[in-house]
């Protein structure tokens, strides 16, 4: 991994603990709803900074035995934190 690539992920990693950290916090999430949010962010760690890099990811998880249901429950998580792209990828 290229030190560009390892910045981005470091950043990208502390962005997704920030808004962990105010779920907690401000909304009081649950020990499960903090894992269910890590496993999100690591299906599509590096693929939520536009619509065609998430649709991208949908098909690697598909190809991977993953569920639509899994997918949709992961999409569901990431959307508060994307420009909102997600919102209109859905697997059926």
């Amino acid at each position: 991994m290229n030190l560009t690539k390892q910045s981005l992920c470091l950043r990208e990693n502390s962005m997704i603990e920030q808004f962990i950290r105010e779920r907690m916090y401000l909304k009081g999430v649950s020990p499960n709803t903090v894992r269910w949010y890590r496993d999100s962010f690591r299906a599509f760690q590096g693929a939520t900074d536009s619509k065609s890099a998430i649709v991208q990811r949908i098909g690697e998880l598909t190809q991977r035995g993953v569920k639509p249901v899994s997918i949709n429950t992961y999409l569901r998580c990431i959307t508060p934190t994307s420009d909102g792209s997600t919102k209109s990828t859905r697997l059926s």
